[in-house]
């Protein structure tokens, strides 16, 4: 908290934070409790005039960015270390433009940092077939989502892809859980 008293009435004040990670905080939003300014503006920081025996009151929230934590679990035979899995970021359904990670041995995770909103997910990925758009660029090779239920074929194994989450991390406020589930075809498993 910053108080700063004994201002003139009239005088004008802006507030604006500085210096803010934007890789872990959201946009800082301001708020001004109304009856103690003339002129309140909130855009891209706060300011108004100070009104005779009124104290401004200025308050300024920041949010911490999500972390979307993605786990693969292979159910029946797993993978050859050497396969290359990427992830991609989605938001609403929609491809997130160059979000995408390769999911690294032996745990099959990787970390989306710095995301701010709601509405993500994450979808295994594959390179496309004829006839299909890329949502992907990665090293020059197309790739699209996996959408869940449908198969893939890895080193002569086909395994059905089942996604849960995101959801809630138990311990960490601010990180997201995604588990991608490759089930082997042959595979019997209880929901």
């Amino acid at each position: 908290s910053v108080i700063i008293t004994q201002i003139l009435a009239g005088t004008s004040f802006e507030v604006t934070e500085i210096a803010l990670n934007g890789n872990k905080y959201g946009s800082p939003e301001y708020e001004i409790s109304q009856e103690s300014v003339d002129n309140p503006k909130t855009e891209g920081g706060a300011s108004g005039e100070m009104i005779l025996d009124k104290n401004a009151e200025v308050t300024v929230t920041n949010s911490l960015k999500q972390i979307l934590q993605v786990k693969k679990m292979w159910i029946g035979e797993s993978s050859n270390p050497a396969v290359e899995i990427y992830v991609g970021l989605y938001q609403n359904n929609l491809p997130v433009p160059d979000k995408y990670e390769k999911l690294t041995t032996p745990n099959w995770t990787a970390q989306f940092e710095g995301i701010d909103g709601s509405g993500y997910s994450v979808k295994e990925l594959r390179l496309i077939t004829e006839g299909e758009d890329a949502e992907f660029i990665i090293d020059g090779k197309s790739y699209i989502g996996i959408n869940e239920g449908d198969s893939i074929t890895i080193d002569d194994n086909k395994y059905e892809v089942d996604y849960e989450g995101p959801i809630q991390d138990p311990d960490i406020d601010n990180q997201l859980n995604c588990t991608i589930k490759n089930i082997q075809s042959w595979q019997i498993v209880k929901r």
